[in-house]
């Protein structure tokens, strides 16, 4: 079978593991591991990209760090997209490892306590921007952060 013909039962799979109520396979369960890590590095990219054009100054202001700011961001908000940046593509490793790529030098307890960390950051991410005074930056990261922590709860 193809991958795009197995596309629909991946899925139910791996909302069926994240209810905690599916008896499948670790093969399978290894396919919805790499399914819900590959989406997550895909959206941790874009996310590193967003953060790059914010700290160089592009004009996203409304989309980041409270969307109080019109235009580009101050000098303090550009360190802090830097750093934010830097962290994400720290998590992207994390991430890796967690693929068929399983980069041997990120011990199992440091993967372990990574996750976790990224499950929290993330949560507490998704709470931040829900309550967040501009409609723009809510309604574009609060859904992307929640699916991420739930994509993240499978992989732990």
């Amino acid at each position: 079978m193809t991958f795009e013909k197995t596309m629909p039962i991946r899925l139910v799979v791996v909302l069926l593991t994240l209810a905690g109520i599916a008896g499948v396979s670790r093969d399978v369960l290894s396919l919805a591991d790499e399914f819900a890590a590959a989406v997550l590095v895909g959206t941790h990219a874009g996310v590193v990209i967003f953060q790059i054009c914010a700290a160089t100054g592009a004009p996203v202001g409304r989309l980041t760090q409270g969307g109080q700011k019109v235009g580009a961001l101050s000098a303090k908000g550009r360190q802090a997209a830097a750093v934010s940046a830097a962290l994400l593509a720290v998590m992207i490793v994390f991430l890796l490892q967690k693929t068929s790529l399983n980069l041997s030098f990120i011990s199992a307890e440091v993967l372990s306590y990574g996750l976790w960390f990224m499950v929290f950051f993330t949560f507490a991410g998704a709470i931040l921007n829900g309550i967040s005074k501009s409609l723009q930056e809510c309604a574009l990261w609060t859904p992307l952060l929640l699916l991420n922590a739930v994509l993240l709860m499978q992989l732990i």
